[in-house]
């Protein structure tokens, strides 16, 4: 399993915006199952669903994520529960405004693949709804570094 995570500079202006307000490069991000079910929530299609991507290259970056088939399993179970939701615009806001209240039914993308994530046992402690892509990303790379050293 992987993680994608898009690189702003080709994007849309609102890609750059939520780049810009993350402090990254990154605008958006995508759960990989496999080559042909990919998991988000993007403003484009509306909220959380399942997508076939075919990545561009040096369009998107991924971190490989060392998991067990039964924390896969459970990852794609929470996608799979969450398929449907509508996006959370006020979501993204809130990384401007803090003020914003979170809502538990919608989501952006880095919040959902952040819970999923969570369901397999990662990112525990961590409040899913206070991290952009970048954050995610980070998150996942230190932890990627930390296991290499212990190995």
């Amino acid at each position: 399993m992987r993680v994608a995570f898009y690189r702003a500079r080709f994007g849309h202006v609102w890609d750059w915006v939520i780049a810009l307000f993350s402090r990254g490069r990154y605008s958006h991000c995508e759960l990989v199952f496999n080559a042909y079910t990919w998991f988000s929530s993007s403003s484009r299609d509306g909220g959380t669903r399942f997508k076939c991507i075919d990545p561009k290259p040096g369009v998107w970056d991924f971190l490989e994520l060392d998991l067990t088939g039964k924390q896969a399993a459970l990852a794609l179970e929470k996608c799979h529960e969450e398929c449907g939701c509508k996006y959370d615009w006020l979501g993204v806001f809130r990384f401007a405004f803090p003020f914003f209240r979170e809502n538990s039914a919608k989501w952006f993308c880095s919040e959902v693949c952040a819970a999923a994530l969570q369901e397999a046992g990662l990112l525990v402690g961590i409040n899913p709804w206070e991290l952009s892509p970048v954050d995610l990303y980070d998150l996942l790379d230190e932890r990627r570094r930390s296991n290499q050293e212990t190995r």
